[in-house]
């Protein structure tokens, strides 16, 4: 646990009593994790208040125990929400449980197995955003945490300078275009979600397509102040690794939260939810570790996008896991062989 006490962390904001930015996470079996990304929001130093709000989605480890730690340790920073039920696996986002105690000017993001690099990020962040009222959203570049270590390759680093991204980029992004834990946004734009953003996974992709619609872009700032941690265990991603079913629904889950975007936005974006649609669709029947069945669905139910070319892959080499598997290893022989 952090070294600090709630005073020390409170001394130089200015302004006591309004909260400046509520800090939402949420978190599940993540005892491992949940330390040092609490860690990294009571590090940050600011002129301003913020807020620690918490989501757990009934853990079974010792994370609820250690928020509670967190929370009886700074008790005007860090509210937590338990849930008795895990609400991920019925289809709800969890962070749609937070949004109705944000205090905050601004929303930032982060789960609960990633963590913030910089103390001085929502610092920076928050000053940025006052040069552009009028944009919603903000994001940046992660570190990756890769088998125990900080992996020398950025994430989302997409340009050397800060610019403003279209819409139309972050849409094409499929969700991967703006680190979760790098996220910042007004909370004025609460209000604006539609009730089905509630039902979907992954959860900050519809925020991410409104958030930089309603500003006309989103706010990069290139500088990294975030770590994302791959494969982090009791993430709610290898929630659906054992179960080619599981994966399935959130694939379709996820075409149908495009769809729904493409209606409310008046089919503005219809080449964009395509050709995230088609992408999707083509790296879910390239993945041999999911069941031929569930692949062999969503190959028919989406045959007629794919050319000729894929549909050709699919039934030599995709859809063949002996030959894919053979294939593998003369490609990765042969690239030995090349760099002797």
């Amino acid at each position: 646990m952090i070294n600090k006490t709630e005073h020390a962390i409170m001394k130089n904001w200015n302004n006591k009593s309004s909260i400046t930015i509520s800090i939402t996470c949420v978190t599940y079996n993540q005892e491992n994790y949940i330390r040092e990304t609490l860690d990294s929001f009571l590090m940050q130093k600011t002129n301003f208040s913020f807020e620690i709000l918490i989501h757990d989605d009934a853990s079974t480890d010792r994370t609820q125990d250690i928020l509670r730690e967190y929370e009886n340790r700074f008790p005007t920073i860090i509210k937590a929400v338990y849930q008795k039920n895990n609400q991920f696996s019925k289809g709800i986002n969890p962070m749609s449980f937070l949004f109705n105690k944000v205090k905050g000017k601004y929303i930032a993001f982060c789960d609960g197995d990633d963590y913030w690099s910089d103390e001085n990020k929502l610092q920076v962040q928050v000053e940025e955003m006052e040069k552009y009222p009028n944009i919603d959203m903000s994001f940046h570049p992660s570190y990756k945490f890769v088998n125990g270590s900080i992996d020398n390759k950025y994430l989302a680093k997409h340009s050397n300078k800060s610019k403003i991204f279209t819409p139309s980029e972050i849409i094409l992004g499929g969700g991967e275009f703006c680190p979760t834990a790098s996220l910042m946004f007004r909370s004025r734009l609460i209000p604006k979600l539609p009730e089905w953003s509630k039902r979907i996974i992954p959860g900050d992709f519809p925020i991410q397509i409104i958030g930089s619609y309603s500003g006309g872009g989103a706010l990069y700032i290139d500088r990294v102040m975030s770590v994302y941690r791959v494969g982090a265990i009791g993430a709610w991603s290898n929630l659906s690794k054992d179960s080619s079913n599981i994966q399935e629904k959130r694939l379709l889950s996820f075409h149908n939260m495009l769809n729904m975007i493409n209606r409310d936005f008046n089919n503005i974006f219809i080449d964009e939810v395509n050709e995230i649609i088609y992408k999707s669709s083509l790296g879910f029947i390239k993945r041999i570790a999911i069941d031929i069945s569930q692949r062999e669905e969503i190959f028919r139910m989406y045959k007629n996008i794919f050319p000729k070319k894929q549909k050709l892959l699919w039934y030599l080499f995709y859809k063949n896991k002996n030959l894919h598997n053979l294939l593998s290893q003369i490609k990765h022989k042969l690239s030995r062989m090349m760099n002797r």
